[in-house]
Order: C-alpha cells, then structure tokens, then sequence
C-alpha cells in the first residue's frame, strides 16, 4: 500500500542544512564573498559599502565640448569642409572653428552598417582613436563618416597623422 503524507506524517524537526554537493569548500573560491557579506544591490547601504580605489588612473573622458552635437554644426562642416580626406572604410570633412581645441563629429549610418553592434562598435573606435589623438589635432571641427567595419581604428590614425 503507497504511504500517504498528511500531517500527521510530517515530522516537526527539520533537517539540519547539508553542504552543497556541488561545490565544496576546499575547492570554492576563497575570495569571494558569501551570501551574508555580499553588499545589497541597491538602497543606501550599498554607498556606504562601496571601495575608492585612487590607485587606478584616471580615465580621460570624451567631454561634450570636443563633440559636434548640433545638426548645424555637422551640415556647416559638410557644406564648407575645407577638407576633405578618404581612408577606407572612412570618410572625413572638416573645417576650421573658432574655439580653438578640434571637436568631433560622427555618422555611421544605418544603409552602411545595418547592424547595431557593428555602428556601435565603429564610434567606440573612432572615439578612443581621436580621444588619443586630441591634443596634437588642429582647431578643427570634424566629421567622420563610416562606410564598413574593417580596420577603422586604423584607417583613423591615417586621418589624424593626414590632418596634422
């Protein structure tokens, strides 16, 4: 006859916690933080539990002034580029500007790169290459268009060292 659990059947103590099977202890990673010392993902606590590390360096940022953000200023740049250079798979026009430090503008469009990743992955390497590059450009407004995925990085420092 199959035994049938009521609760009458279920004892009232309750079993005392086994260790995981799958990962022993000698073998975890010592590390790592348990569930107990894990900081919370969110609320006011996780500020307090947060580590500064000042060792690290400084990232150099990418500000908005050393960026064209305006549709004027890339169709001025367009319309009057005073010049204008190829390195495949990219496209530069640029022109002087008035405040004295070169800012970037970028198009990557969807006809040329139709995946996302792709365009994404193309302005981060365009972005990086002129951060690096800044400081030794001319005050120049520029903007660059990409045309495919391959080498832009490189096809970058060409256009850099072609402005300088």
């Amino acid at each position: 006859m199959p035994e049938t659990r009521h609760e009458k059947n279920v004892p009232a103590e309750r079993h005392q916690a086994k260790a995981n099977p799958r990962v022993s202890r000698p073998d975890g990673h010592e590390g790592r933080a348990t569930c107990a010392e894990r900081a919370p993902r969110q609320g006011p606590e996780a500020v307090d539990r947060l580590i500064v590390r000042s060792h690290l360096p400084i990232r150099e940022g990418f500000p908005r002034a050393a960026r064209l953000l305006r549709r004027a200023d890339f169709e001025a740049v367009l319309a009057r580029a005073a010049v204008r250079l190829r390195s495949p798979p990219l496209r530069l026009a640029a022109k002087r500007n008035p405040i004295g430090a070169a800012r970037l503008g970028l198009v990557a469009p969807k006809r040329a790169l139709p995946r996302a990743v792709d365009r994404n992955h193309a302005k981060r390497a365009l972005r990086e290459s002129f951060r690096r590059a800044r400081a030794g450009l001319p005050p120049w407004d520029i903007v660059v268009r990409v045309d495919g995925v391959k080498d832009v990085a490189g096809a970058a420092e060409k256009l850099w060292a072609a402005l300088k």
